[in-house]
């Protein structure tokens, strides 16, 4: 007769390692998308930046013909 031991079953403490990783990956995704927004931001900003910078440029001076 064979006595299966099921407290020695592997698939029975794959629970617990899990629940440690579960709030660490969800604060890196939180991170990955705090980071995205950030570089979006940045990104916006330096477009804006180089459209005032195009506007306050003054046009660029006409060749004069020497005399």
């Amino acid at each position: 007769m064979s006595v299966s031991n099921e407290s020695l079953d592997p698939r029975g403490m794959t629970p617990a390692p899990t629940t440690g990783v579960n709030p660490a990956k969800l604060f890196f995704r939180w991170q990955a998308s705090m980071l995205r927004i950030w570089a979006m931001n940045c990104d916006l900003a330096a477009d804006m930046f180089g459209k005032r910078l195009e506007t306050v440029r003054p046009a660029p001076e006409q060749h004069r013909e020497a005399a």
